[in-house]
Protein backbone atom coordinates (compact mmCIF):
# COMPACT_ATOMS: atom_id res chain seq x y z
CA UNK A 1 0.00 0.00 0.00
CA UNK A 2 1.44 3.18 -1.22
CA UNK A 3 -1.33 5.53 -0.59
CA UNK A 4 -4.11 5.76 1.87
CA UNK A 5 -6.90 5.24 -1.04
CA UNK A 6 -5.28 1.66 -1.68
CA UNK A 7 -6.99 0.41 1.68
CA UNK A 8 -9.98 -0.05 -0.53
CA UNK A 9 -8.68 -2.43 -2.61
CA UNK A 10 -7.14 -4.28 -0.16
CA UNK A 11 -10.42 -3.75 2.38
CA UNK A 12 -13.33 -3.72 0.96
CA UNK A 13 -14.44 -6.61 1.77
CA UNK A 14 -14.76 -6.13 5.05
CA UNK A 15 -17.96 -3.62 4.14
CA UNK A 16 -19.63 -5.97 1.29
CA UNK A 17 -22.87 -6.84 1.50
CA UNK A 18 -22.12 -10.28 0.21
CA UNK A 19 -18.92 -11.68 -0.75
CA UNK A 20 -18.06 -13.14 -4.13
CA UNK A 21 -15.46 -15.89 -3.72
CA UNK A 22 -15.15 -19.75 -5.03
CA UNK A 23 -16.64 -21.67 -2.66
CA UNK A 24 -13.94 -24.75 -3.38
CA UNK A 25 -11.97 -22.22 -1.24
CA UNK A 26 -13.57 -23.80 1.85
CA UNK A 27 -13.75 -27.26 1.02
CA UNK A 28 -10.06 -29.00 3.26
CA UNK A 29 -9.04 -32.31 1.82
CA UNK A 30 -11.45 -35.04 2.05
CA UNK A 31 -14.27 -32.58 2.57
CA UNK A 32 -17.14 -32.23 0.51
CA UNK A 33 -18.91 -29.21 -0.23
CA UNK A 34 -21.97 -29.69 2.03
CA UNK A 35 -19.86 -29.85 5.21
CA UNK A 36 -18.67 -26.65 4.62
CA UNK A 37 -22.08 -24.27 6.42
CA UNK A 38 -22.08 -26.97 8.68
CA UNK A 39 -18.45 -26.25 10.09
CA UNK A 40 -18.64 -23.19 9.81
CA UNK A 41 -21.33 -22.52 11.74
CA UNK A 42 -20.13 -25.25 14.67
CA UNK A 43 -16.91 -22.84 14.21
CA UNK A 44 -18.80 -19.42 14.41
CA UNK A 45 -20.77 -20.88 17.61
CA UNK A 46 -17.98 -21.44 19.27
CA UNK A 47 -16.30 -18.88 18.86
CA UNK A 48 -19.14 -16.81 19.95
CA UNK A 49 -19.62 -18.76 23.15
CA UNK A 50 -15.66 -18.33 24.30
CA UNK A 51 -15.95 -14.80 25.29
CA UNK A 52 -12.86 -12.98 25.62
CA UNK A 53 -10.70 -14.08 22.61
CA UNK A 54 -7.49 -15.63 23.40
CA UNK A 55 -5.55 -17.25 20.98
CA UNK A 56 -4.29 -20.52 22.63
CA UNK A 57 -8.06 -20.70 24.15
CA UNK A 58 -8.99 -20.10 20.37
CA UNK A 59 -7.03 -22.70 19.00
CA UNK A 60 -7.32 -25.32 21.60
CA UNK A 61 -11.80 -24.77 20.89
CA UNK A 62 -11.23 -24.76 17.48
CA UNK A 63 -9.35 -28.07 16.71
CA UNK A 64 -11.44 -29.86 19.25
CA UNK A 65 -14.62 -28.48 17.01
CA UNK A 66 -12.42 -30.16 13.96
CA UNK A 67 -11.82 -33.53 15.45
CA UNK A 68 -15.68 -34.25 16.69
CA UNK A 69 -17.01 -32.70 13.00
CA UNK A 70 -14.37 -35.22 11.35
CA UNK A 71 -15.60 -38.13 14.13
CA UNK A 72 -18.78 -37.49 13.38
CA UNK A 73 -18.50 -37.44 9.67
CA UNK A 74 -16.57 -40.42 9.68
CA UNK A 75 -19.04 -42.64 12.24
CA UNK A 76 -21.15 -41.02 9.12
CA UNK A 77 -19.67 -42.34 6.17
CA UNK A 78 -18.88 -45.80 7.76
CA UNK A 79 -22.55 -46.56 8.28
CA UNK A 80 -23.73 -45.40 4.65
CA UNK A 81 -20.73 -47.30 3.32
CA UNK A 82 -21.92 -50.45 5.84
CA UNK A 83 -25.55 -49.94 4.19
CA UNK A 84 -24.46 -50.01 0.62
CA UNK A 85 -22.38 -52.82 0.95
CA UNK A 86 -25.09 -55.09 2.39
CA UNK A 87 -27.77 -54.06 0.12
CA UNK A 88 -25.10 -55.16 -2.64
CA UNK A 89 -23.98 -57.88 -0.56
CA UNK A 90 -27.63 -58.49 0.46
CA UNK A 91 -29.28 -58.86 -3.10
CA UNK A 92 -27.15 -61.37 -4.76
CA UNK A 93 -28.54 -64.68 -2.71
CA UNK A 94 -25.90 -67.43 -2.25
CA UNK A 95 -27.19 -70.75 -3.42
CA UNK A 96 -25.73 -74.12 -2.54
Amino acid sequence: MKKLADITEMADYFFAEKLNYDKKLLVWKEMRLADVKEALLLCDKTLAELGKWDMKKMEKELVAVAEKFNQERFESEIKEFIARSWQEFSGKVLKF
